[in-house]
């Protein structure tokens, strides 16, 4: 605790007012002074948390006074704590210098007799003791622990008081010395600096405050003379503190002034002087011609000793030029700054190495700030309308300014917060590891996980659910994902039917939906990507697919890369710019530049555990040489270590260095440089070994080097030779991996290959790698062998050498694509076309074929068509037979539909299947007539078949024609539903007739479902289209096919069973095929369900809020994955829910968040979408201005509309779009007479009225009202009422809640309109009510304005 002391206070004319216990005036006029000795000296009582009796004198005749109890001379006083609002602040007299100036004394003139002897008994042990753990602690320490305590006497001296503010620092504890368990010894010694940090910073406040006279003013000299002894003295004081001992020679000499006699001004009668020259004397004649002995040399710290004796000496620590000190305060923050970082200047034990630490970061506070702002902000700001949920720190700048030590430095406070960083690296060498960066840190990921015992069982229960057996197919990749699967799920079948691109986006989606369910705003995730600049295509779109994925809530995507490699044509540069245009992500950029000569400093300080003051000169020179580069002035530092021009010396336990030798030494002008001078020191098997890690990247494991290590012209094993590396700080050993410590140290190794022998080293490593590993290690270590084989493949010039690498190409291209691993797949693939020569498509034709075929469909998944078109040709060419060029069509028929060639797809297709022996008519020479006969003998077909039959049709086996006839139907099926629906009953029927006579397979589920559809949509036989998409869906489960789900579950759940069951049944399918279709890859169908289920639930009346959620966050999805047909088709019915929801300044114009009518009408014309995507907007307007009361603007709507396609979803597009153009043209006819309106209403009603019969659920409501308006219209004011009322009934028990509320607004307006005033306001109310609960805020303000 402080102690609170009463001391004379001033008058108003700066003259102390000699009565102690004067009251304090409303200005605080007076001073406390503090006590600081006794109560710094003996900590509190830890252990009871009161303070000791710490036995202090006064001076006689001290009164007592509210904070303590003053006694006389020879009484005890029992202190209180002083808080700081208990201070009170100088009086202005005494800041502005009153009479009585107070001279620059050191420690010793404040007290009267030695402090310097006070300190001696009460830290009598001997100083290497302090340094020595496991010793007999000091008796300070011992008091500590103690209690009661008593110490020798103390009297103040008489003099004019200075306030001193108070420095509150935590006594030494274990909990105060971060990383390792306090030892006794470690503690005294710390005790001892703060007690020394708190005397020396009340100097410093001494010193700061004293007032100066004129005179004192104009004696420049005399004040550095004041000064250098003041700092003279003040060393000494230390040094008696440290060392228990006065210093056996303390003669000082002052510039300008005598050794034998200082010139000092009369303080005979301040008692605190007489002590000091008594000390004075004392130290100059009682030790005679004996040298001082520095603390260092006496086992205390390194950095203490250079401060006290550079405060002796008054002179550098060291003979380079530094670590003069000019003021108390420097003394003061450097005594800070080891109380602070105790392990890194007082606990250290000098061994004479440089050691840098990981976790420090130097000069970036700024940027730290950034990210943990961005931390914060990932884990609490919650998504709304227009917000930005996510963040992505994306870290730049030039290598070796420190991006990815910042980051893993942040690792401990990220820690703190609740957060988990995993990392993974790309590597400049391309290492073919599929997605190896991201995989690498998320399996680290599901390691940590695994190791949760608090989380694991709910962590394990939450990938079941949302993964399931799937989850096999993700532990290729991630293997640690193994320990958090149940049961089957881990010996689940990791292979499936997909094919090309949906087992690639099947890949992406289960990585999200690992993070969907362990990842959260309680346990965030920070996935640091280290070296983007490097990163492939695959893993650019997974790492986009995670960041903007809405779902995902905790996560922070930090990635860093070198800007200056990064220019506006790079892939990266791309893919940064789809996330800037994501809604709900938000990017933060740090970025990095070299340090400055403080940091520099501050680097070199903790590097060789000195104060940053003893340590300028070195940097300096260090900042100039590598101008702040953080991995260049580190490299340096270790060369000049290495190189001797910077060492510790035993004798002098300290760093010594000539700063004018390293300012004339040639250094290298750039890291890599200086790394290849100093890895040409080192052994040449160290240099070997170096050169084959570099050769495998940046990472190398184990495994890869005791196969090397098997070689019988090894000297000396390379782990060996790497373990040496990793002892001289260039490399990292983390379980069996390897790891550059930097990536321009990998570079530097590599270099050490001379260039034209580097593709035979390659070579050398692969063949040792291919010969003396077993079957086993062959499996594990093939990605790694087969590139190493391919770097030095030109120079193979044995043919059966060249097809062996073909084949292990092939293997690992499998092995690839069976990971979903598509681009490692298309690289190996690529490599073994290229030794194939045109011989081998005789002599190893099916290997060739093989591999083409592969090659082709890899490339189809990346979206490379250049490069498939050319793989394509030659297998055609090649091809001999039907079946030798089956594979190749199919993968052409899919190539050009994934390009937009619908046309040339189908016509590929048809021309396929017509060789297989089924003969289809030509795309455009198809007419009606042929379609009524596809569609006849289908049913002719049926007819023969019951139920059951039907039920349990054979299963189509084998690889016959027919099975391959049924696939490229299938294809057929949905280019023609999309492009040429007048064609699409013609394959759909094939699919059928094939089942019945053939055996049904996976395929012939889409072709029921399709034919369902045909029954409703243009035979509208309701009935039979519901017994055919149940068939559908029959089989789809019968071969538990997940894969096709999402097409079967489109037909059936859009286009047929609505007519059927209620709508709402087909809300659930529905979004399960959109997660079914998003985990097995395909996006296509499964982004369609997602839009038809936003579509449904908009026209059964669910929650517009809500709903617009799901709407941005599948809107989303559609852009990540390019399904931008289906984005545009949705944009309608999502700009119409902001518009009822009160988001769009005129409710009528489809114009805000979702789209822009003008421009996107505009930009479309023309297109293959063009047909549909107007239907739709002409539609939802007509809806919208009819809702307003706009009548005449939705005529127009509605009567443009019915020009274009009939749209093929009856809720709500083809319903709306018949009950609202009734509406409209009752409306309408109302106020122009029925004229030309009168059709219209005819034909709808007759439409509804057919519906209303087959789904009297969906339709029969709409029908109500629809009948009421024209009994309104036609006069019949009590059947129009009856009709209103029935059409509310039906309403609400049909859950229909939006439609309840039209009703209701329809049914008081024609009150309103019939007189009936009262009736109509209630009506009103009960219709805003309705549109309140669906989320219709502009209507509710709609209804208040207009009648209201």
């Amino acid at each position: 605790g402080i102690i609170g002391i009463n001391v004379p206070s001033f008058t108003d004319e700066g003259v102390p007012d000699r009565k102690c216990g004067a009251e304090w005036d409303g200005d605080q006029k007076g001073i406390v002074a503090v006590a600081h000795v006794s109560a710094l000296l003996v900590p509190s009582d830890t252990s009871t948390g009161a303070s000791g009796n710490v036995p202090l004198f006064h001076p006689p005749g001290a009164q007592r006074e509210g904070t303590g109890d003053l006694v006389g001379e020879g009484k005890a006083l029992n202190p209180a704590p002083v808080r700081d609002d208990q201070v009170p602040p100088l009086s202005a007299a005494a800041a502005e210098g009153g009479k009585h100036p107070v001279p620059a004394h050191g420690i010793s003139e404040r007290l009267n007799g030695s402090l310097t002897s006070m300190l001696h008994e009460l830290n009598n042990p001997s100083p290497v003791l302090l340094a020595q753990e496991h010793h007999q602690i000091s008796p300070m320490t011992s008091a500590a622990q103690g209690g009661n305590h008593s110490i020798p006497l103390l009297k103040m001296a008489e003099r004019p008081n200075i306030a001193t503010p108070r420095v509150f620092l935590p006594e030494p504890s274990e909990n105060s010395i971060p990383g390792q368990r306090c030892s006794q010894a470690d503690k005294a010694l710390l005790q001892k600096v703060h007690v020394a940090l708190k005397l020396v910073h009340a100097e410093a406040q001494t010193h700061h405050v004293r007032p100066h006279t004129e005179e004192e003013e104009d004696a420049d000299d005399a004040s550095l003379k004041d000064i250098n002894h003041l700092l003279s003295n003040l060393g000494a004081d230390l040094y008696e503190h440290f060392s228990g001992n006065a210093p056996p020679k303390f003669n000082i000499k002052v510039p300008g002034i005598g050794t034998d006699e200082v010139e000092e001004e009369d303080y005979s009668n301040d008692l605190s002087h007489r002590g000091r020259q008594s000390k004075r004397e004392r130290r100059q004649n009682g030790a005679g011609t004996e040298t001082c002995v520095s603390l260092a040399e006496l086992g205390l710290p390194m950095a203490l000793s250079c401060m006290v004796s550079s405060l002796m000496e008054h002179s550098p620590c060291n003979d380079d030029g530094g670590g003069v000190y000019e003021s108390i305060g420097q003394v003061e923050e450097d005594l800070r700054l080891m109380a602070a970082e105790p392990e890194k200047f007082l606990f250290h034990e000098a061994n004479g190495g440089i050691q840098f630490s990981e976790s420090a970061l130097y000069g970036r506070q700024e940027e730290t700030a950034a990210l943990m702002r961005a931390f914060e902000e990932t884990t609490t700001t919650e998504s709304s309308a227009g917000s930005r949920s996510s963040r992505m720190v994306l870290v730049s700048g030039y290598s070796g300014t420190g991006k990815s030590a910042f980051v893993r430095a942040s690792s401990g406070t990220l820690a703190k917060r609740g957060a988990c960083l995993v990392s993974g690296k790309f590597d400049a060498m391309m290492q073919p590891r599929p997605l190896s960066a991201i995989a690498s840190a998320l399996d680290d990921y599901c390691a940590i996980l695994s190791r949760d015992e608090g989380r694991i069982d709910g962590v394990r229960n939450a990938i079941a659910a949302a993964i399931g057996i799937d989850g096999a197919i993700l532990a290729g990749l991630l293997p640690n994902l193994k320990k958090l699967l149940i049961g089957d799920d881990i010996s689940g079948d990791s292979t499936s039917h997909l094919m090309g691109r949906e087992a690639f986006q099947r890949t992406i989606f289960l990585f999200r939906m690992l993070l969907w369910v362990t990842c959260s705003k309680d346990h965030p995730l920070v996935l640091f990507l280290d070296d983007l600049q490097w990163a492939d295509k695959v893993s650019l779109e997974l790492m986009v697919g995670l960041v903007t994925d809405a779902m995902i809530e905790g996560l922070m995507l930090v990635g860093s890369y070198r800007d200056n490699e990064v220019g506006a044509d790079h892939l990266l540069t791309a893919y940064l710019e789809n996330i800037r245009r994501s809604k709900n992500v938000a990017i933060v950029p740090i970025h990095m530049t070299n340090l400055d000569s403080r940091s520099i400093n501050l680097l070199v300080s903790s590097a060789l555990h000195l104060a940053p003051r003893a340590t300028r000169s070195l940097s300096d020179v260090v900042m100039k040489k590598t101008g702040g580069n953080v991995l260049f002035a580190v490299q340096l530092l270790a060369s000049l270590y290495d190189e001797g021009l910077l060492h510790f010396s035993l004798a002098s336990r300290r760093w010594e260095f000539d700063v004018d030798q390293i300012q004339n030494k040639s250094i290298a002008d750039n890291v890599v440089e200086l790394m290849t001078v100093k890895l040409l020191r080192l052994a040449p098997e160290v240099q070997e070994a170096l050169s084959v890690a570099a050769s495998f990247g940046a990472t190398c494991d184990e495994s890869l080097l005791r196969v090397l290590d098997r070689s019988a012209d090894m000297i000396m094993t390379t782990l060996i030779s790497l373990d040496v590396a990793v002892a001289e700080g260039l490399m990292v050993k983390s379980d069996t991996v390897y790891r550059f410590s930097h990536d321009q140290i990998q570079h530097a190794a590599y270099l050490l290959i001379p260039e034209s022998e580097c593709k035979a080293f390659h070579l050398r490593l692969g063949r040792l790698l291919w010969k003396l590993s077993s079957a086993e290690e062959t499996e594990t270590i093939l990605f790694s062998m087969v590139d190493q084989l391919h770097r030095g493949s030109s120079l193979i010039t044995d043919s059966n050498e060249r097809v062996m690498l073909a084949q292990l190409s092939l293997i690992a291209g499998e092995m690839a694509t069976a990971l979903s691993s598509f681009l490692p797949a298309s690289s190996y693939l690529k490599a073994a076309t290229e030794l194939l020569t045109e011989d081998d498509w005789q002599l190893n034709r099916q290997l060739c074929f093989d591999v083409y075929n592969s090659c082709a469909e890899t490339e189809n998944v990346l979206g490379d068509f250049d490069a498939i078109e050319g793989h394509l040709k030659m297998l055609l060419a090649q091809a001999e037979t039907l079946e030798e060029k089956l594979r190749p069509y199919y993968t052409l028929v899919k190539s050009l539909g994934a390009q937009g060639g619908c046309n040339d797809a189908m016509n590929a297709a048809i021309t396929v299947v017509n060789q297989l022996g089924e003969m289809l008519p030509p795309l455009h020479d198809a007419t009606d007539a042929d379609v009524k006969k596809e569609i006849g003998m289908t049913m002719k077909m049926l007819a023969a078949q019951d139920e059951d039959s039907l039920l349990n049709l054979n299963t189509l086996e084998g690889d016959c024609a027919e099975k391959h006839t049924m696939r490229f139907l299938h294809e057929l099926v949905f280019l023609a539903y999309f492009e040429k629906r007048s064609y699409f009953p013609i394959p759909a029927c094939r699919i059928v007739r094939l089942s019945v006579s053939h055996g049904v397979c996976r395929e012939s589920a889409a072709g029921f479902g399709a034919f369902g559809a045909i029954h409703c949509l243009a035979l509208r036989n309701f009935a039979q289209g519901y017994r055919f998409g149940k068939l559908a869906l029959s089989i789809n489960e019968r071969f538990q096919d997940k894969e096709l789900l999402a097409k079967v579950y489109i037909s059936v759940y859009s286009t047929i069973n609505n007519w059927t069951e209620p709508a709402q049944a087909c809300l659930p399918p529905l979004k399960r095929a959109v997660e079914v279709g998003l985990a097995t890859g395909d996006t296509e169908y499964g982004l369609l369900c997602a839009h038809v289920h936003c579509s449904i639930s908009f026209g059964v009346g669910k929650e517009l809020g809500q709903l617009l959620k799901d709407m941005d966050m599948y809107s989303q999805k559609m852009l990540t994955y390019n399904q931008h047909r289906t984005h545009l088709h949705s944009r309608p019915i999502h700009q119409v829910v902001l518009n009822l929801r009160g988001y769009s300044a005129n409710p009528v114009q489809m114009a805000g968040k979702a789209m822009d009518e003008i421009s996107l009408s505009a930009s479309k014309v023309g297109s293959d979408d063009c047909k549909m995507f107007t239907t739709l907007l002409h539609f939802t307007r007509m809806w919208l201005e009819y809702m307003f009361g706009e009548y005449q603007l939705a005529w127009g709507s509605g009567k443009d509309a019915r020009f274009w396609e009939t749209p093929s979803l009856l809720i709500p597009t083809w319903c709306y779009a018949t009950f609202y153009s009734c509406l409209t043209a009752i409306a309408m006819a109302r106020l122009d007479g029925e004229g030309e309106y009168l059709e219209t209403i005819d034909k709808t009603m007759a439409q509804m009225t057919a519906w209303a019969r087959a789904t009297p659920w969906n339709c029969q409501n709409k029908l109500e009202l629809m009948k009421a308006e024209f009994a309104h219209l036609k006069g019949d004011h009590n059947l129009a009422a009856e009709f209103f009322e029935l059409s509310i009934k039906l309403s609400a028990k049909h859950r229909f809640i939006h439609e309840e509320a039209l009703a209701l607004e329809r049914y008081g307006l024609f009150h309103l309109e019939t007189g009936d005033h009262s009736t109509a306001y209630v009506l009103l109310k009960r219709a805003q009510v309705c549109y309140s609960q669906w989320g219709a805020l502009g209507k509710v303000a709609h209804i208040n304005e207009q009648y209201l």
